[in-house]
């Protein structure tokens, strides 16, 4: 009866020892899941547009409305902010919620539910993030266009540079290319400026196109590009009326 016993204490022992160690197993996953909660949050906290160029005489708003794409590209928040004519705009960010965020990578070609595609690599997978969409300009509940950070001038060629911002909860770099990206970015935990750098061909010919040229997106952000605001009006000119 004792040999008995003594073998259902050793059996009930390694039971409770495999369950521990599948438990504390489980939870070193869910770790390498969550972001450092000692990581600082680093980058942009606000985005200050002055000095637009483009604006029609005829054309007027009061306000700019910037929605944050998370998870599948849905909208989990939107960011507005007033315009007096003539003076800078202020768009406040912050942390999006934890619960709302994309991936990082597709896991295929039909994934459309994470930002960047399959052929992209990043060095934390578990990374997640967010995306601000184009700032749209209003007049009271009216689109009228939207701003723009660029190095982009009237009939030039050569390299162009768009501004773009994204979210990240943790750091992580992005690599790899396909036929139409290469990509070489460094995130910082918080909001970071996010280049898509293309290449406008100073001579097109149709007959003649020449070889295609990956874009390059990267966050950083060459100097002395002469970045600016543009604004794209969405209204035809010969409606010429003031909106």
């Amino acid at each position: 009866m004792i040999q008995r016993r003594v073998i259902f204490m050793k059996s009930l022992l390694s039971t409770l020892l495999m369950a521990s160690f599948l438990m504390l197993s489980g939870c070193k996953d869910d770790d390498k899941r969550l972001p450092d909660p000692q990581e600082e949050e680093t980058g942009v906290t606000e985005i200050q547009i002055a000095d637009i160029v483009g604006i029609p005489d005829y054309v007027s708003f009061n306000k700019v409305r910037v929605e944050i794409k998370g998870d599948c590209w849905d909208v989990i928040d939107v960011v507005e902010a007033p315009y007096i004519q003539g003076e800078p705009i202020t768009l406040l960010l912050s942390a999006p919620s934890s619960s709302k965020l994309m991936r990082v990578l597709r896991s295929s070609d039909s994934d459309y539910c994470a930002c960047w595609p399959i052929s992209s690599l990043a060095s934390n997978p578990d990374a997640r993030v967010a995306e601000l969409g184009d700032i749209i300009a209003y007049k009271d509940d009216f689109a009228v266009g939207r701003i723009y950070l660029t190095d982009w001038q009237d009939f030039s060629v050569g390299e162009k540079i768009y501004i773009y911002y994204h979210y990240a909860d943790r750091g992580f770099t992005l690599s790899g290319s396909n036929k139409s990206y290469t990509y070489s970015a460094d995130f910082k935990k918080g909001w970071n400026m996010y280049a898509n750098i293309l290449f406008v061909d100073p001579a097109p010919d149709p007959l003649n196109p020449p070889p295609l040229r990956a874009n390059r997106c990267t966050t950083v952000i060459p100097e002395g590009t002469g970045l600016h605001w543009r604004f794209e009006f969405w209204k035809y000119e010969e409606d010429s009326e003031e909106v």
